[in-house]
């Protein structure tokens, strides 16, 4: 969670991205573009930070689009 990150982990994600994974050819291509491999994990938690439920789905099954670099 981003309200987990200190203060120095915040600063480093200000800066910009300098590098993509998905650049190098073992790092297996961008995500979303392998739709039957990529997979979406969706937490739910409620006020108290306790988990009410998770979910592992594929791109598909989540009904997730990418366009560019957001999805």
């Amino acid at each position: 969670m981003s309200s987990q990150l200190s203060a120095q982990d915040k600063q480093r994600l200000l800066r910009g991205v300098t590098k993509k994974v998905g650049d190098k050819p073992y790092e297996g291509g961008y995500w979303g573009q392998m739709a039957n491999r990529d997979r979406v994990l969706i937490e739910l938690y409620d006020d108290n930070n306790n988990l009410i439920e998770y979910k592992d789905l594929s791109i598909g099954a989540a009904k997730i689009q990418t366009y560019e670099d957001f999805i």
